[in-house]
């Protein structure tokens, strides 16, 4: 397979494959949550099937965590001399991540406020509201009944990333290469062991138990960086590795391996960050050219959108259908697909007039 140069990923050039990816990621999160985790134990055996087959569309989660290490240090290390380094990341950071997380926090606030009813299905127990406002609530996942509100549910992962955000950027600037390489390897290491020692949801929420899927997207952005000739000698070998782990998520798959476990989420890491390693040095390649289809890249570029809203919008279409978030018969597929289509609509508007506009607005400022 022919290998075109791999383009750092710096503010002027964007690999549009990377966006397909994304939206990779956002169909595995919504698939789960909206057509495999409500099936009912006794719902008939096609919906079973249906169910193992997305099983483990959770972990649409880890392939944000190495997309978004990928992404974040790849930027960090392109700019690590700059003058401006964390004032212009954390500008950029807050324009993307803050105006959408600050309409969820608006409406839970509103909701419980003003609607009581509504307020308290979707709240559903919580830790304190200031432990969002300060993307606090991973480590407080353990106080409250499921995810919390749903409203905020998902907003565990980014927490996860805020503290990222908060690590990374000091390793990159005040670390040379090699220290670094040694660190981000055994930041993957410990993920696992953290695992292990955090127990029940905290093996799923806090921040340093996610370390492998994080820091192998480091990796993968150092690599480039510093490797890219290897890699590109490495690149038929990295063909059938992507195709064992492949083989071995399937028999996680077969073997309903729970969230948090703690050398699932390592194969998982693994393999993703392979996926990810094909499709960079591959990009232009009419093998990855499945990944610049326009449907797929438009969900990754409203993938955040999709992932903050998809499911206090289902809740809401099923209470106010008088249903529950249950599936139990085909027949109950009509109501994910009704929210499916809602929320693509909101998050398009969203997109348009919020998302876009402010991370336009943070684009403005410009590395030295």
């Amino acid at each position: 397979m022919p290998a075109p140069p791999v383009p750092a990923a710096t503010d002027s050039i964007r690999l549009p494959e990377l966006d397909g990816v994304r939206g990779i990621a956002i169909a595995l999160v919504v698939v789960f949550h909206y057509f495999t985790n409500p099936v009912a134990e006794s719902a008939g055996q096609g919906l079973r099937y249906l169910q193992l087959a997305g099983y483990l569309g959770w972990t649409g989660v880890d392939l944000f965590f190495v997309l978004s290490g990928f992404l974040i240090g790849g930027i960090l290390m392109d700019h690590r001399e700059s003058g401006n380094y964390f004032r212009v990341f954390y500008l950029r950071r807050a324009c993307r991540i803050l105006p959408l997380y600050a309409v969820v926090l608006g409406l839970f606030g509103l909701l419980l406020l003003t609607t009581p009813g509504w307020g308290g299905r979707l709240y559903r127990g919580g830790t304190d509201f200031i432990h969002y406002v300060l993307f606090l609530q991973n480590w407080f996942i353990n106080e409250m009944p499921g995810y919390g509100p749903v409203i905020a549910s998902v907003t565990w992962s980014l927490a996860i990333e805020e503290q990222f955000y908060l690590l990374v950027p000091l390793l990159i600037r005040f670390l040379p290469a090699g220290p670094l390489l040694m660190v981000t390897a055994a930041l993957i290491l410990l993920a696992p062991m953290a695992r292990e020692w955090a127990g029940s949801m905290g093996n799923i929420t806090y921040t340093f138990c996610r370390g492998d899927s994080l820091m192998t997207g480091v990796l993968i952005a150092w690599l480039v960086r510093h490797r890219l000739p290897l890699l590109r000698r490495l690149l038929p070998a990295l063909v059938p590795a992507f195709l064992i782990l492949l083989v071995a998520m399937a028999w996680l798959t077969l073997g309903w391996v729970p969230n948090g476990d703690p050398l699932g989420h390592l194969v998982f890491a693994a393999f993703y960050g392979t996926g990810l390693l094909l499709v960079v040095l591959s990009a232009g390649h009419v093998l990855v050219s499945p990944l610049r289809w326009s449907w797929l890249t438009w969900l990754g570029r409203r993938s955040y959108g999709i992932y903050l809203f998809h499911l206090p919008i289902y809740l809401v279409v099923t209470e106010s259908l008088g249903r529950r978030m249950t599936i139990r018969d085909p027949a109950d597929l009509y109501y994910p697909v009704i929210a499916l289509a809602i929320s693509l609509l909101l998050v398009e508007l969203a997109f348009r007039w919020i998302e876009a506009p402010v991370i336009r607005i943070g684009h403005r400022s410009r590395y030295d």
